[in-house]
């Protein structure tokens, strides 16, 4: 059984107890102290949010890799806000975004009353909460990120990405065919093409991300790590501007 059934399975029953709303949390979560009341605290704020969780890495405590994502303006590509940034940088309070995460979030019963569980025959582990996330919005519910609600985790043991290690062709053959990958070529074009704001955007979006892929593939292999993070938070500082 992969992530999504087994979330929504978690689902049903909290319906069938009464619960007002869901956690979704991985199993290899380390907690900090204000957490789960940060993520309380957000819902109260925002009754018809789901709120998420800052991800930070779990060897380095005060850096972020997870604060939120914004959808591109001209492109269907969602990219990473503050993506390495050290965790200060965040500040307090909560930050409006247009797409979270699963690994920690709280979500409102009502949202799964009104679009439905997880697509589990669509996207049976990755892309299924963002594809919740982007159906709770067509509903008009909001996405925020509850900044003073941090949580640690081994990110090289969260799905399959070329960003973090040094892939031969095996690798790359598991990041196209692998259910554990963003780049798996089946769910990555559906999700792609469901969420998509026109055919050229789909089109202009496949082929940018699987472009990316190939030359992150490539970059591990010729440039330092350090200088490799320092390119992806320059980079990521031009979307924000733009």
């Amino acid at each position: 059984m992969w992530w999504a059934a087994a979330t929504n399975l978690g689902v049903v029953k909290a319906r069938e107890l009464g619960c007002s709303h869901v956690l979704a949390y991985n199993d290899d979560n380390i907690a900090t102290a204000r957490l789960f009341d940060a993520l309380a605290e957000g819902t109260r704020v925002f009754p018809s949010s789901i709120v998420a969780a800052v991800c930070c890495y779990l060897d380095r405590p005060n850096t972020v890799f997870f604060a939120g994502r914004k959808r591109a303006k001209k492109s269907d590509r969602f990219f990473y806000l503050d993506h390495n940034e050290p965790l200060p940088v965040l500040g307090k309070g909560l930050r409006e975004v247009d797409l979270l995460h699963g690994m920690c979030t709280l979500f409102p019963m009502a949202v799964f009353d009104a679009v439905g569980l997880f697509d589990e025959k669509a996207f049976p582990a990755l892309f299924a909460d963002d594809d919740l996330s982007l159906r709770a919005v067509k509903a008009g519910y909001h996405l925020h990120v509850a900044l003073e609600a941090v949580v640690l985790n081994d990110r090289e043991k969260t799905g399959l990405n070329p960003y973090d290690r040094r892939l031969g062709p095996l690798g790359v053959a598991r990041l196209l065919l692998s259910r554990r990958s963003v780049f798996q070529l089946t769910r990555k074009t559906r999700f792609l093409w469901r969420h998509r704001r026109s055919f050229w955007y789909f089109c202009k979006t496949w082929i940018y991300d699987y472009m990316r892929m190939f030359a992150l593939v490539i970059a591990r292999w010729l440039i330092p790590p350090s200088m490799l993070v320092w390119l992806g938070k320059k980079w990521m500082r031009r979307l924000t501007r733009s």
